[in-house]
């Protein structure tokens, strides 16, 4: 009786093709990491952020409200205010 395999030569991938694999699949990803890092990926960065202050002043008989919104973020806005 043979063993298992006995007959069957089982091959390996070439060392250099994984090591060339392997030196790719890295570049591949610390470009994708840094391209995160820097926001080149315009899909992802793409959010609104706004700061809003008020403030209110009371002078004898009349209030006046003073409201400041400023968008900070990366993406355009437009209010309606009616």
């Amino acid at each position: 009786m043979k063993a298992w395999g006995a007959d069957n030569k089982l091959r390996g991938v070439n060392p250099i093709i994984a090591t060339i694999f392997l030196i790719v699949a890295g570049v591949i990803v610390g470009v994708m990491y840094v391209g995160w890092s820097q926001n080149w990926f315009a899909a992802s960065s793409r959010y609104v952020d706004l700061q809003v202050s008020a403030e209110l002043a009371r002078r004898s008989q009349r209030a006046l409200l003073t409201i400041q919104i400023k968008n900070v973020g990366l993406w355009t806005l437009s209010l309606d205010l009616r």
